[in-house]
């Protein structure tokens, strides 16, 4: 299992305060519950979670059901999972979060601090996008 913080490789893109944290799964049963239980107990409270799964043969869906935003089954592709997770999130950060990582409680907050703290400062090393 892995924790993941922001200075460890967490991918942050620029926007505005909702923050949409997207999961690519694929048979993930035995890590699944510990990743989006991280993700739904985090310190920043504006934020969707959309796990998109590549057609488990587990119980992933079924857990990822209990509390996720939008569960969708997509066979393809981890970089096509995440497109899918893109288009049909709302917010304006997107974080990516693999299934079997566990997130640290002020994840959300700090991605959101540092992405005001990038505005402020007038650095955009960020890709950027529009829909």
């Amino acid at each position: 299992m892995v924790f993941a913080d922001l200075e460890e490789g967490l991918f942050i893109f620029g926007g505005f305060d909702v923050i949409s944290v997207v999961v690519p799964a694929l048979n993930e049963e035995g890590y699944i519950t510990s990743c989006l239980e991280s993700l739904t107990s985090q310190s920043y409270d504006d934020y969707e979670l959309i796990v998109v799964d590549g057609g488990s043969s587990d119980r992933a869906v079924e857990l990822a059901e209990k509390y996720a935003d939008q569960v969708i089954v997509f066979r393809g592709p981890v970089g096509a999972a995440r497109n899918i997770g893109v288009n049909r999130s709302r917010g304006e950060i997107l974080a990516f979060v693999d299934a079997d990582t566990v997130a640290l409680k002020s994840l959300r907050a700090r991605s959101a601090q540092a992405r005001r703290g990038w505005e402020e400062a007038g650095e955009y090393d960020l890709t950027t996008f529009s829909r």
